[in-house]
């Protein structure tokens, strides 16, 4: 599941409180928007459609083994990230963040409880996207950061482009393992 966000990130005196309102505005608000998905893909299957009239129900079953992987893209901060981080256009993430408005562009672990949501900014998604250019491959990039995050290991990066480097040093393609 995606949502896609755009919530300007404006400029303010201060940036702890700005900060707090851009993650409620764009990150929080696309958890909220994903967990709705969620929950109606799996309790109303049969009113989700293909097309916009409603007329070509999509052709997938939603089960208890459905493996679902929700995704945020907030665009809109590479510059104010920039400023901010000397220059560094990425939110970084570290799980020991929490609340994820506690530090000024830097995350931590988002969602519910085992209902993990990978945020992306507009930059770091495209250039995952250039990097693992099948479903398949990016598919196993995300589970392997969820398994990392689920296993309790503490993760710092300045960016998603960091934890890509991590993910390629260390998959093993052929036990599949990490």
């Amino acid at each position: 599941l995606f949502s896609d966000k755009d919530c300007k990130f404006p400029e303010a005196e201060d940036i702890s409180i700005t900060w707090r309102r851009w993650v409620n505005r764009s990150i929080t608000g696309s958890i909220k928007q994903l967990m709705g998905a969620e929950r109606w893909l799996k309790n109303y299957p049969e009113r989700v459609f293909k097309d916009k009239a409603c007329n070509e129900p999509v052709s997938f079953k939603i089960t208890e083994k459905t493996k679902i992987i929700r995704i945020a893209v907030c665009h809109s901060n590479a510059d104010i990230c920039s400023k901010y981080r000397s220059g560094i256009p990425f939110i970084g993430f570290d799980t020991s963040i929490n609340p994820p408005t506690s530090k000024p562009f830097w995350l931590g672990k988002m969602g519910e409880e085992g209902k993990y949501v990978h945020i992306f900014d507009e930059i770091s998604f495209e250039a995952i996207l250039d990097k693992l250019d099948t479903i398949d491959d990016f598919t196993k990039y995300l589970e392997y950061k969820e398994n990392i995050i689920n296993k309790g290991i503490q993760i710092r990066a300045d960016s998603e482009l960091d934890l890509l480097a991590n993910f390629f040093k260390n998959f093993n393609e052929k036990t599949q393992e990490h």
